[in-house]
């Protein structure tokens, strides 16, 4: 499983420190990223480029909530942070 991105709202997640870590791992990451993220969504929402490209905090949201999707269903696989 692999995620890409920019690096100010994939780090301020957490996720580099998932690179390597089995789905089974992960996940706890993950949802707690996703709670961290919906809890307090204005400064990831403040990441946001300007003028439209490389992504969002709604498009961010999506592949952490796929990412989690993905490790419920394999959760033998290994999380590649890119």
């Amino acid at each position: 499983m692999g995620v890409r991105g920019g690096g100010g709202l994939r780090d301020r997640a957490g996720l580099p420190a998932l690179h390597g870590a089995p789905c089974v791992e992960a996940a706890g990451v993950i949802a707690a990223a996703l709670r961290r993220m919906a809890d307090d969504p204005t400064p990831y929402r403040a990441m946001n480029p300007t003028n439209g490209w490389g992504g969002s905090y709604e498009s961010a949201v999506d592949d952490l909530l796929w990412l989690l999707e993905q490790c419920s269903r394999h959760p033998e696989a290994t999380v590649y942070v890119h």
